[in-house]
């Protein structure tokens, strides 16, 4: 098979400034390949008759370029040691073979395996298989347009670092806005732009609400230099210079920016050291920036939803407070719709797991705080964790738990499952819309409480594991949210429920959360930054007289290590995270969920852990 061979040759300096120089050196190239050349190296195999003239060129492609010039040989030859000498020979003979190429060099040699012609008979790739555009369609844009779009860009990014549990609505991951602006113009020159104005308008409002935290720990770079670039703007807010009008973000934002890249070498434009260099002076510098506007707008997050509404904030544009008003209406319809959805599968989930782990819960005659009441049901989302309950139980525990009307219904549509029939699914299903009926799900929720029996413990607690690792996708939950993101506020949503019916309920379920054990080295952290956020809520509520009787009330029917936060309120000013430094983030979470168990109990108020929890 032939062998491909490259030449990489360039001219001098001063050929990059000759353009007409430039543009005749391929063509001559060419005439001196296509007149022949003495190959000084020894090519020829030794079988092969002296006569012979070498290897035979397939194909020649001449490639120009400013003050340089590619040269490909398709070499007829099955020896690289051949082509590789072929093609050494001919750069020393093309240095010398015209006064025009007198000084060039050549810079690289490639020597690749040729796979074969296409079907013209060419035995190069074709440069360029679709049109390519002289610039990125993103310089099209006018330059207002650039700007806005880059202070979305800066906007989501914030919004991933300042919210650890991910959860934030449209936002951007900051290591992506990082990566691509270092590499993809005008991005670089827009995002680097936006940077000081959007500084300045974030130091305004953190002045303004007299909030001033430590640097965000989310995020990557150098911390120091991020907290560095914080000090900078707080002072220029503080002492605002005199070389701006006070007014004008952008020019004192493109001040600041400038003497701070300045002095931690950051001035990224200069290429003097090279791109490498510059990509690095770029990215230390965006991430500080990420990092100052995500510690400086901390306290606006809960109001600034989506990177529209968060530039509202700072930017007093007409078009930014449109988008920011239209995001605000959408998030809005898009939170009832998805609180919807997520309660009724909360609830389906709650009646599932005690009808598997507490059938005793689901008898009326228990009293009123102490059992699952059956109003509100959305059968939908039932049917769905319903049938995946008996499926992982399995057929031979349905089997076991018969006879019942129940069973009978089931056991051959599950029996047509087991064998893979066509359409099985359906037929369950079709079969649970007659079991389970939005206001008779009874019946079948004390089949399921007898099959698990069947099953036994460790199937059960198999069974159970299952539904609290996919809450939503097993309950066919369908909002506009990251998967994981659904997952983990259903929980939330089912803990909350779970605290309406008993302390001990309510905490087997917290210590099961998949946060506790998950390998994922952030949920962990996040987990416990929720508990302790919980925590707070709950010594803010304490302020309330009404609310401090109760935790008197509810503290001597709550168990460790609830019982121990509650009698810690009524002192001063209690810290959470001080209240939270000596418990595990288990005992942490169970800790939190008791205590709003027994909140909610003593006050009759089954709703109270949603606002802690969920709202």
């Amino acid at each position: 098979m032939p062998y491909l061979v490259w030449i990489d040759l360039s001219g001098p300096d001063t050929q990059a400034e000759d353009e007409l120089a430039s543009a005749q050196v391929p063509e001559l190239v060419l005439e001196l390949v296509q007149a022949g050349w003495e190959v000084t190296a020894p090519v020829l195999d030794d079988e092969e008759d002296e006569d012979d003239e070498g290897p035979e060129l397939l194909d020649v492609r001449v490639l120009g370029y400013p003050a340089g010039v590619f040269v490909g040989l398709a070499v007829d030859t099955d020896s690289i040691d051949v082509a590789t000498a072929l093609g050494a020979s001919l750069g020393r003979h093309l240095r010398d073979a015209a006064p025009a190429l007198m000084g060039w060099t050549v810079d690289s040699l490639r020597v690749d395996k040729a796979t074969g012609p296409d079907a013209e008979g060419g035995w190069f790739p074709l440069l360029r298989d679709e049109p390519r555009p002289r610039f990125p369609v993103a310089e099209h844009l006018a330059w207002d347009l650039q700007r806005l779009c880059a202070q979305y860009l800066i906007g989501g990014a914030v919004r991933h670092l300042i919210d650890p549990t991910l959860r934030a609505p449209r936002a951007i991951d900051a290591a992506d806005v990082v990566a691509g602006a270092s590499t993809e113009h005008p991005w670089d020159r827009e995002l680097a732009g936006a940077l000081g104005g959007l500084l300045i308008s974030a130091g305004r409002v953190e002045h303004e609400l007299g909030i001033r935290g430590s640097i965000v720990g989310r995020g990557e770079g150098d911390p120091a230099l991020a907290q560095a670039l914080v000090d900078a703007v707080r002072r220029e807010i503080d002492t605002p210079s005199t070389e701006h009008d006070e007014d004008d973000v952008d020019e004192r934002g493109h001040a600041v920016l400038d003497r701070f890249m300045t002095e931690h070498q950051l001035t990224w434009q200069d290429t003097a050291d090279g791109e490498r260099r510059s990509r690095q002076q770029f990215r230390a510098l965006l991430w500080a920036g990420l990092r100052a506007l995500a510690t400086m707008t901390h306290s606006i997050q809960g109001e600034a939803r989506s990177p529209w509404m968060w530039l509202a904030t700072l930017d007093e544009s007409p078009v930014v407070g449109w988008l920011a008003d239209q995001d605000d209406e959408e998030l809005e319809l898009s939170d009832e719709d998805e609180h919807s959805q997520i309660a009724a599968a909360a609830r389906a989930h709650l009646l599932v797991r005690v009808a598997l782990l507490h059938p005793a819960l689901l008898d009326p005659g228990v009293p009123e705080h102490g059992r699952i009441g059956m109003d509100d049901i959305d059968s939908d989302p039932l049917h769905h964790l319903y049938a995946d309950a008996v499926l992982d139980l399995g057929v031979s525990a349905v089997e076991a738990a018969l006879p019942a009307a129940v069973g009978d219904a089931l056991l051959p549509a599950l029996r047509a499952v087991e064998a893979e029939d066509d359409d099985a699914i359906d037929d369950l299903y079709h079969v649970l819309e007659g079991l389970l009926t939005d206001d008779n799900v009874l019946p079948a929720l004390g089949f399921l409480a007898d099959v698990a029996r069947a099953a036994g413990p460790a199937k059960v607690a198999q069974t159970t594991r299952l539904l609290l690792n996919r809450p939503a996708e097993l309950a066919c939950v369908m909002v506009d949210r990251d998967d994981q993101d659904v997952d983990a506020v259903l929980r939330r949503f089912l803990v909350a429920l779970s605290c309406a019916v008993s302390v001990e309920f309510a905490a087997e379920l917290a210590a099961e959360l998949p946060e506790l054990t998950s390998a994922d080295p952030r949920d962990e952290p996040a987990l416990r930054h929720e508990a302790i956020t919980w925590l707070g809520r709950i010594i803010e509520a304490d302020s309330d007289p009404e609310f401090h009787a109760t935790v008197r009330k509810a503290v001597d029917s709550c168990p460790p290590p609830g019982s121990d936060l509650l009698g810690t309120l009524g002192h001063d000013s209690p810290d959470p995270m001080a209240m939270s430094a000596p418990l595990s983030t288990s005992e942490l979470t169970v800790g939190v969920v008791q205590a709003l168990s027994a909140l909610s109990l003593t006050a009759r108020a089954p709703w109270l852990p949603l606002e802690f929890l969920v709202e």
